[in-house]
């Protein structure tokens, strides 16, 4: 029996993709921010031609894309979806969960803490 052999190389290249009802999500790992978008950008291709396939119509107003990581200075993504580039932003809401490039859940835990403090006073003031 031969050891199994691991791959890096293609971990590294692969594309996933998560969907839930009408969202989509693309993402890629890579050496390179410049080699992530360009394996996003190929996928995004793909994604096009199946839904030309399929009469969908996706929209690039809807659409927003993010570098996860620690890098300095501010690279600037550059992946076009219909002719049209997507902004690239600094905060990503996605199935409810808000996405900040350094993984951080500062954000996401401020909206949670916005939306519990009103119901924790009403319970303070029935159980008083």
């Amino acid at each position: 029996m031969q050891p199994m052999r691991s791959q890096p190389d293609d971990a590294v290249k692969t594309v996933a993709k998560g969907t839930f009802a009408d969202d989509a999500l693309n993402w890629a790992c890579g050496p390179s921010y410049c080699d992530s978008a360009a394996r996003i950008q190929r996928q995004l291709g793909r994604t096009e031609s199946w839904c030309r396939t399929w009469p969908l119509v996706l929209n690039p107003d809807k659409c927003e894309c993010m570098l996860f990581g620690y890098h300095f200075g501010e690279p600037s993504l550059q992946i076009l979806l219909s002719g049209k580039p997507i902004p690239q932003v600094k905060l990503l809401r996605y199935l409810g969960v808000m996405l900040q490039p350094r993984l951080s859940w500062d954000a996401h835990l401020s909206k949670i803490s916005a939306k519990v403090k009103p119901r924790a006073g009403t319970l303070r003031g029935v159980m008083a």
